[in-house]
């Protein structure tokens, strides 16, 4: 199946809602105490911070992210939110461009979670927006440990125009 053109976010919100916070809860319970972590633009993201939010017992945990919704919804005394500059993209309300990219190229996390529009064995992670996929591709690449990748089950097997990373670079989905 291909994806050729990105929906826009209340779309992307109203799709499989209950399957992108369970999965938002997973992904934030995998998070420890110290961790730095990278968490790219999407509605999934967006519940893996607000999950995050909801654990008091956290410390010390930087998120690291492009993720504009998730910023707002990520208020906990212990999660420390850098969110990168850049030029805002009101079709996944996120930013991109060259000033995101330069900062994250002087940043390191030890794991990123990964919202995609589509994955497959061929194709590998993929995105309809070139832009997105940049700065997903880097923060995959500055990723010392784990790369998570979050997505529901209507993401297998759709292939978008850019490649954001392999799958054998993930190591949890």
């Amino acid at each position: 199946r291909r994806l050729p053109n990105e929906p826009f976010y209340s779309q992307s919100a109203s799709v499989h809602p209950e399957e992108k916070r369970r999965i938002g809860a997973a992904a934030a319970a995998l998070v420890g105490d110290g961790d730095t972590l990278f968490i790219n633009s999407g509605t999934t993201t967006t519940e893996i911070m607000r999950h995050l939010a909801l654990r008091p017992e956290l410390r010390g945990v930087t998120v690291i992210t492009t993720n504009v919704s998730g910023t707002l919804d990520a208020r906990h005394p212990e999660l420390e939110v850098l969110l990168l500059g850049g030029t805002f993209r009101p079709q996944s309300n996120a930013v991109v461009g060259d000033a995101a990219l330069r900062t994250l190229q002087q940043m390191n996390a030890g794991m990123s979670f990964i919202g995609v529009d589509g994955f497959s064995l061929k194709g590998g992670l993929t995105t309809p927006v070139l832009a997105e996929a940049e700065v997903a591709r880097l923060m995959v690449e500055r990723t010392q440990g784990a790369v998570v990748v979050v997505a529901d089950s209507s993401k297998w097997g759709v292939v978008s125009n850019f490649e954001i990373a392999p799958l054998n670079r993930v190591q949890v989905l």
